[in-house]
């Protein structure tokens, strides 16, 4: 038997492992992959780390699958904006703008005293939140951009 023969043999053996796993849902090794039900969706999903958290502290999986997980994180994170930009007066401190949360950012009077962005700044606590907004003026995204970049008038 030729090296050719070999290789086709072992690139057979993978392609219908590869094929056996898709099916029967099974893991390479050949053992029934095990699965878990969202207790959120009640979808029953592989438990893999890209179906499932994994928490090192309790270690084990969530039981709630990571699209649950994402979907409430984007609704507390939302609530949070929603939430700082009503208590620091709703609008653009510049020109009043006050049509979309999303328009509206954190500009900070004094760069260097920044901590978080917002991106991190939401993974907090309120009283944290509210401390670092307190260095900041509500700004919408076109102010926002004059205030940063004085110098690219057209």
């Amino acid at each position: 038997m030729g090296c050719s023969n070999i290789n086709a043999s072992v690139a057979q053996w993978i392609v219908l492992l590869i094929s056996n796993q898709e099916v029967a849902g099974s893991s390479p090794a050949g053992r029934a992959m095990k699965t878990r039900k969202c207790t959120k969706c009640d979808k029953t999903k592989a438990l893999t780390k890209a179906n499932f958290a994994f928490r090192k502290g309790r270690k084990d999986f969530d039981s709630w699958c990571r699209e649950c997980l994402y979907q409430k994180q984007m609704a507390i994170w939302k609530e949070k904006k929603e939430r700082l930009v009503r208590c620091m007066g709703g609008e653009c401190q510049i020109c009043g703008y006050k049509r979309n949360y999303a328009s509206l950012v954190l500009h900070y009077k004094d760069k260097s005293r920044k901590v978080f962005p917002w991106n991190k700044l939401r993974l907090r606590k309120w009283e944290i939140i509210m401390r670092e907004a307190s260095k900041c003026d509500l700004l919408c995204a076109n102010c926002n951009g004059e205030e940063n970049y004085p110098n690219l008038n057209i």
